[in-house]
């Protein structure tokens, strides 16, 4: 992808976050340097209703994600916003945030993703219009896609076929906690399927018996029991032993 900092690639990226607000005497010790791809999360943008409502009276909300984005920006930051609507986008885009990611709501799929959420196709819909409203402000913004049902390669693949000028994916869950989840869980059931006490030794000793080799002694069973008559004083069986005289 270009953008103001040259060639990125960032299909599967997710930056470091910062403080909402960005002070004078952080900047003058240079202690923002240590936040490299300031991004507004968490965010009030999940939130919606009388919740969000709330936020927004009471000084806690979306605008200060935007504060915060201007202020990185200045600081001469990579700049990388959630965006849920149009009208978020475009607030982001006048920002300066260079990249803008059109959120889809929490990711669903795995243990513990959301149950509900938009079909992909109404994803493609809404992301478009996040895309055109912050390209209006920006052409040069790069527009990305993330959340809901766009938790595997193929979602992603639909949804940028679907769309005109969506850059890329940005990935979260998906590439975080859904791999994580099957990894451990195969890995946690190959362990339990081991057998275990009186069963493991049982089947042991059955196996080894199983594939332990086949050999004919009947050659040299005679053989030793002419050497043991031998060797007790008793005559030994005909063709054995000492030759007779």
């Amino acid at each position: 992808m270009s953008s103001r900092f040259g060639t990125v690639n960032l299909p599967l990226w997710r930056p470091s976050n910062v403080p909402l607000s960005i002070s004078g005497a952080t900047r003058e010790k240079g202690i923002i340097k240590s936040a490299q791809e300031p991004q507004n999360y968490p965010t009030v943008g999940l939130f919606d209703g009388i919740v969000r409502q709330h936020l927004e009276d009471t000084g806690m909300g979306y605008g200060l994600e935007v504060d915060m984005i201007r202020q990185a920006r200045e600081l001469d930051l990579l700049t990388c916003a959630y965006v849920f609507n149009p009208r978020e986008a475009e607030q982001m885009a006048t920002a300066g945030a260079d990249i803008v990611v059109a959120h889809m709501g929490l990711t669903t799929k795995g243990m513990i993703g959301a149950q509900t959420a938009l079909t992909l196709q109404e994803c493609c819909g809404r992301i478009q219009a996040m895309h055109d409203a912050a390209k209006r402000i920006n052409p040069a913004i790069l527009v990305l896609c993330h959340g809901g049902p766009i938790s595997e390669p193929e979602d992603a693949a639909i949804v940028l076929a679907g769309t005109e000028g969506v850059a890329g994916f940005f990935g979260a869950s998906s590439i975080e906690r859904i791999p994580a989840e099957r990894a451990i869980t195969a890995q946690v059931e190959a362990f339990k399927s081991i057998p275990v006490g009186r069963q493991v030794a049982h089947q042991t000793a059955e196996t080894r018996e199983a594939h332990a080799p086949r050999v004919d002694v009947s050659p040299f069973t005679t053989e030793h029991a002419a050497l043991s008559s031998a060797a007790d004083g008793r005559t030994a069986p005909a063709g054995h032993g000492r030759d007779e005289k």
